[in-house]
């Protein structure tokens, strides 16, 4: 699943430049999935790491 790759990829290359891209897919993925509760776990690590993050718009939705 689309989830399962972008875990996969931060999982690879946690510091890359598309880490953040990839936290966010992954929870959007999963709220897609119906897995609400892992897609908001998901939604506040990028809130916490990412603060000024081009999907913190996306995650205020998931968290919300």
């Amino acid at each position: 699943s689309a989830a399962e790759a972008y875990r996969r990829y931060r999982r690879a290359a946690p510091r890359s430049l598309l880490a953040a891209d990839a936290l966010a897919g992954e929870a959007r993925a999963r709220w897609s999935a119906g897995q609400h509760g892992r897609a908001r776990t998901l939604a506040r690590e990028y809130r916490r790491r990412y603060p000024r993050g081009a999907h913190l718009r996306a995650m205020r939705d998931i968290l919300n």
